[in-house]
């Protein structure tokens, strides 16, 4: 491809002051600008216990994932990597595991679906950035299903970007744009403690599984006895809508949230007050009986589409709605296939303390930790939304 005859505004709508006179940029394939080499194709009978880390996807995308080793005796030297090797992941989940990467944990050996990224006449921290501003043209060029995507070397190779002549503006750009992804991470990290904080607090006060007494109890319910148990489906009671909503109706904005199994929930908006599953008086839990997650709701929303199971407590005083959320996400059931899961739910067992004081107490403590980490989400979503704008300002778009 012949990224020169492409139409396109080759300067920045957003341009460091010292640079202002520097001139278009140029725009160039990635295969003139960086070197690619693939990892090594690894049999699992390679894989040791010991040995040369080898870096996987999962280890790109998180840095807790065990490594696989294997025998220094079998590496292609072309395939090791160290501290500061740029890397791209061209088989994965388009916007988790497929995209670039600097590698920040020593020496290792590269699995196969990853490419070593070598650059050309141009500063590697921009040239990962620069990769990121154009992921949606790789991404175009990816081959496979919706979940699963791949793109081949030669396709890689013929994406065009653009590119400041100067090597001191591309510094400046990859430094400025590097300040947040390190805002990001430590965002990101703060939010990984604050689930596991709250996942330690739960396993104390929640009894553990044959038990009827947690580890951890408020001082003024220690001397109140064991905890009731159940099942689900003895102290729930489900609802459904009034009416069921056609798909042509959801807005982007409107009176009433639509609730079905999209990642937050909320599908979009309505103003059809006759299908509004009514929540004023009532806390309503909404359980995705294909995806297994849970939704704790106070606000009148309306059903999006069958596959959700909306339910609440069969009796007011003996057990309190956000307490039996928290409990649900303490011990959740697995989703294992695509199926309907809410009949192996109304069978889950539930613990819970039979004054409704404390029931109360502990979704209290529980929902103020899920505050914090609405939060940090919030943040994290801000940052990528403010970095991903930052991005189309700082880089020349193609008409």
């Amino acid at each position: 491809m012949d990224c020169q005859k492409q139409i396109h505004n080759n300067i920045p709508a957003l341009r460091f002051p010292d640079f202002q006179n520097d001139g278009d940029w140029e725009m160039k394939r990635l295969g003139d600008v960086c070197d690619l080499t693939n990892g090594m194709a690894f049999k699992p009978s390679d894989w040791k216990t010991k040995g040369v880390p080898i870096v996987r996807i999962q280890n790109l995308n998180d840095e807790k994932a065990e490594f696989n080793y294997c025998d220094p005796e079998i590496i292609n030297e072309k395939c090791m990597i160290d501290t500061g090797t740029l890397l791209f992941s061209w088989s994965g989940t388009p916007g988790t595991s497929f995209g670039a990467f600097i590698w920040n944990r020593g020496k290792a050996v590269l699995n196969q679906h990853i490419f070593i990224v070598e650059p050309i006449d141009i500063d590697k921290l921009f040239l990962k950035v620069s990769i990121d501003a154009n992921m949606a043209s790789i991404i175009e060029k990816t081959h496979g299903g919706a979940g699963l995507r791949h793109i081949t070397k030669s396709d890689f190779e013929d994406v065009c970007v653009f590119v400041p002549k100067g090597i001191t503006e591309q510094r400046r750009i990859a430094a400025c744009l590097s300040v947040l992804d390190e805002m990001l991470a430590a965002t990101n990290d703060k939010l990984e403690q604050l689930k596991a904080y709250k996942k330690g607090l739960m396993q104390k006060l929640f009894p553990a599984k044959g038990k009827k007494l947690p580890e951890l109890r408020f001082k003024e319910f220690e001397k109140d006895g064991e905890w009731e148990v159940k099942k689900l489906g003895e102290i729930i009671t489900t609802l459904s809508p009034t009416k069921k909503l056609q798909s042509g109706k959801y807005k982007a904005v409107g009176s009433f949230p639509i609730v079905d199994q999209s990642q937050n929930y909320i599908c979009g908006y309505s103003d059809d007050v006759e299908a509004v599953v009514n929540t004023t008086s009532e806390n309503l839990i909404v359980f995705g009986d294909h995806t297994c997650t849970l939704k704790f709701v106070d606000f009148p929303f309306i059903q999006g589409a069958d596959g959700i199971k909306i339910f609440k407590s069969s009796k007011s005083n003996e057990i309190d709605e956000r307490f039996l959320y928290q409990a649900l996400l303490y011990n959740p059931i697995i989703s294992k296939e695509y199926k309907r899961h809410f009949s192996e739910l109304k069978e889950q067992v539930v613990c819970y303390p039979i004054d409704m004081n404390e029931q109360r107490k502990i979704a209290s403590c529980l929902s103020s930790m899920d505050d914090q980490i609405n939060a940090y989400l919030e943040k994290v979503a801000l940052l990528e939304q403010y970095k991903k704008g930052l991005m189309q300002q700082m880089f020349p778009t193609s008409k």
